[in-house]
């Protein structure tokens, strides 16, 4: 797609302009799901075009090409696209397109006209596109129509396009020119971006690392890539906006996406987005909702969001609004992202679909919030790629705890295929095609995985064997399309899921581990997806990266993929953390799995001791949460005076955040384990907490996934890539928690004799790196005494 505001000319494909905000939902889906639409679509095409063949006298032609440009409300659409069918009897000639539903045929014309209007519209423009192209217009007879096929049983109906053609798009046209006219305006406001200040008054390092930005990113012959270190509290996430913003008021960005694993991370994010929005209140911005949530809460019994490929067989009735005008839009942000109460709240009261809605305020917005999902996973992309104008290439991405982007993005191609689970669909399948080739291969593959036994890595000849099998069982199901129609929505998922697998191991841009955790069972966990990440990443103009613990070049350049040639490190310093911090090493302890069990009596009063040092609750950060539930039942076993606490597991950030909030308020002593959302992106703890006690540097564990990529790399940097850098990343990340302005202090002790190893020493934060050592109950006594006297 391409505009041009000074002629006022777009390019766009006739799908394109005909789809432009007709629903909340795409016509077609993802995965398995949308294949076989694919498929069933043209098999019908197909049977059909070998029917019109047999006609004697016609002549016809299909998938014929076709441009033209189109004058519309003072802009110039410039459109291509192809015909489906176009039959010349003499002086007529007619065109038709075929479309595949599952609304039951024959239906009322005003139905199939209400419920596919874009279908109509998209003949009527090719209509208009070749009447143009006649250069005698009184010697061609044209004629349209639509012909709709039952997907399911082939039944026919022809619903013929009358009336003006430029009649029937009018409306979308008018949905495009007040799109873009809106969003010529918003370039005019995003013109204005390079005025706006994170804060009213910079300490002197933001100051410096504000210009670093500012340099960097507005330079196109610069490097493209960029990590912001930069210590909790720095203010990175203010800062990163306002670069995002200067970026935004140049020619050359379009977009900022704002990317975070977390919810609290996006919270964080919408915090100081709000603050400069309330000092200018132009900017516009919107953190991307659910979709799955958005469906649940749709009021409209007519709109077919819930219902995307099952059923389309749905009533009509009501006043469900296809399009949300610009100028609304506008408003609904003006204030803010609206959270998903208010924005299912203006879907109910206005008649429409809550997906639309946040569909069309994803259009709009120059700033988008979401998860890494919309950029990595390649279902939830669409929901970014729908923007008419998503463009990465005009597009700034900036993404929040950098250090876990690698992680995370494995985690989404990793999955575990269960033989119970394989044979239940398995036996649905055989109930529903007759076909002995079919039955072989889904009894091939259940029999292939009850053979598997529990390993830690099976052979590569099995896992391509398993993509065999699944190729197989692919082929064969697409000879039986319309089983299709007979499967329940979950089993669609899990066949989904199944070829998912066998295309994500044909990946060369994925390396996975396979094992078996039990009998009957394939895990496959990806280990390396760095061709995959920079693959993607270098398709945008800019990637701006931040973390407090930036992991190292080398180390980045392995797990992401980006060269560390091409990647820039813009630190960000704090002098006054160098003193916020008071830290002790206990050597007392060896928190090793093999050795903790010995020391767990000494950890536990170790934990009651910190307690008599201060009037607000200890925070004991633990490397699982097994380690924690122990610690605190020794402790509550022990010292039943104390009031102690585990973060319980299992619950989304926000829960967790509830929990730990009414923790703080009655427990003592607060158990929370290492590597999660609460020890790496909230902002709760400054101020509330001055003593930290850090139970083992947090290593992971040696699974089979670990020793996989162990075999991958030297010894010296196996240790050193799978176990020090994460370990100590998350108590960095941990402690980094505690101290959030000059103004606050925390007492921390590293409660095991490991951090005092060189190795572990020199990557924990230099706060954090102290000569303070505890060798006995006296020497920890003597080091809590310098803070204080303890309390009776």
């Amino acid at each position: 797609m391409d505009i041009d505001f000074a002629k006022k000319q777009i390019r766009l494909s006739v799908t394109e302009f005909t789809n432009f905000a007709q629903s909340a939902y795409p016509r077609t889906a993802k995965g398995i799901a949308g294949q076989w639409s694919s498929l069933i679509g043209q098999y019908w095409h197909n049977k059909h075009w070998d029917e019109l063949n047999e006609e004697p006298g016609v002549k016809a032609k299909r998938e014929v090409p076709i441009q033209g440009t189109l004058s519309l409300q003072g802009w110039s659409f410039i459109l291509n696209g192809r015909i489906d069918q176009l039959s010349m009897e003499g002086t007529e000639h007619h065109i038709r397109e075929l479309k595949s539903v599952q609304t039951l045929l024959p239906a009322s014309p005003e139905l199939l006209r209400k419920k596919y209007q874009e279908y109509f519209e998209q003949v009527s423009c090719y209509q208009l596109m070749y009447s143009a192209k006649q250069e005698d217009q009184k010697v061609i007879t044209l004629s349209s129509e639509l012909l709709f096929i039952h997907a399911e049983t082939g039944i026919y109906q022809s619903v013929p396009i009358t009336g003006d053609p430029i009649d029937m798009i009018k409306h979308r046209a008018s949905c495009w020119v007040d799109y873009l006219e809106g969003l010529h305006k918003r370039q005019h406001a995003t013109s204005n971006y390079n005025d706006i200040h994170a804060f009213d008054e910079y300490r002197p390092e933001q100051i410096e690392t504000r210009e670093k930005l500012h340099q960097k990113i507005s330079d196109n012959k610069g490097a493209r890539f960029y990590f912001l270190e930069a210590p909790t509290g720095f203010g990175k996430t203010a800062l990163s906006i306002e670069t995002a913003l200067q970026a935004l008021s140049k020619d050359d960005i379009q977009r900022c996406l704002f990317l975070t694993g977390k919810n609290s991370g996006q919270k964080q994010f919408l915090n100081e987005l709000a603050q400069i929005h309330s000092k200018f209140s132009n900017i516009c911005y919107y953190q991307i909702r659910n979709r799955n949530t958005l469906t649940e809460a749709c009021p409209h019994l007519q709109c077919p969001c819930s219902h995307e490929i099952i059923d389309e067989n749905l009533p009509l009735g009501g006043e469900l609004k296809p399009y949300l005008h610009w100028q609304r839009g506008m408003e609904i942000l003006d204030t803010g992202s609206p959270h998903n109460e208010l924005l299912i709240k203006i879907a109910q009261n206005e008649h429409y679909c809550p997906r639309l809605l946040n569909q069309t305020l994803i259009t709009q917005a120059e700033i988008a919030i979401c998860d890494y999902n919309y950029v990595f996973s390649s279902i939830a992309r669409g929901v970014i790629d729908q923007n008419p104008l998503h463009s990465p290439e005009l597009t700034i991405l900036i993404i929040d705890e950098a250090h876990n982007l690698a992680e995370r993005v494995a985690a989404l191609f990793s999955f575990k295929l269960e033989s119970s689970v394989l044979d239940a669909i398995s036996n649905k399948l055989t109930q529903l095609i007759q076909d002995t080739e079919c039955h072989t291969v889904l009894n091939s593959l259940q029999s292939w995985l009850n053979g598997i036994k529990k390993s830690e890595g099976v052979k590569e000849q099995t896992a391509e064997t398993f993509i065999d099998h699944v190729k197989q069982v692919n082929i064969k199901l697409q000879k039986h399309l319309f089983v299709f129609f007979k499967l329940e929505a979950e089993e669609i998922d899990w066949i989904n899921q199944l070829l998912s697998m066998g295309d994500s191991l044909s990946s060369d841009d994925l390396v996975f581990h396979v094992w078996a955790e039990q009998p009957a069972t394939l895990n496959i966990d990806c280990i390396d997806a760095s061709a995959y990440i920079y693959k993607l990443l270098k398709q945008y103009a800019k990637v701006l990266m931040m973390s407090a613990t930036f992991p190292g070049s080398e180390y980045y350049e392995e797990t992401t993929g980006i060269p560390a040639r091409k990647m820039e490190l813009i630190q960000g310093t704090s002098t006054w953390r160098e003193t916020a911090y008071d830290v002790a090493i206990d050597l007392r302890v060896d928190t090793r799995f093999k050795k903790r069990a010995e020391h767990h009596l000494l950890t536990s009063d170790t934990a009651a001791i910190l307690t008599q040092y201060t009037t607000q609750p200890v925070i004991v950060f633990f490397p699982s949460y097994l380690y924690a539930e122990t610690i605190i039942t020794y402790l509550q076993t022990t010292h039943p005076e104390i009031s102690s606490y585990v973060v319980p597991r299992g619950y989304p950030t926000e829960e967790q955040l509830l929990f730990l909030e009414d923790a703080l308020m009655q427990h003592q002593v607060i158990g929370i384990a290492l590597g999660g959302g609460l020890s790496e992106s909230i902002d709760m703890l400054g101020g509330r907490v001055d003593t930290v006690m850090v139970v083992s540097p947090a290593l992971p564990d040696f699974g089979p996934v670990t020793k996989a990529k162990e075999k991958r790399l030297s010894a010296e940097d196996a240790f050193n890539n799978l176990f020090l850098l994460p370990g100590l990343t998350k108590v960095n990340q941990a402690l980094g928690r505690i101290v959030r302005n000059p103004e606050q202090s925390a007492r921390v002790l590293l409660h095991c004799k490991r951090f005092q190893r060189t190795d572990y020493f020199d990557k924990l934060a230099p706060e954090y790196q102290t000569d303070q050592t505890i060798h006995n109950q006296q020497d920890l006594e003597n080091w809590l005494n310098k803070k204080g006297q303890p309390e009776g």
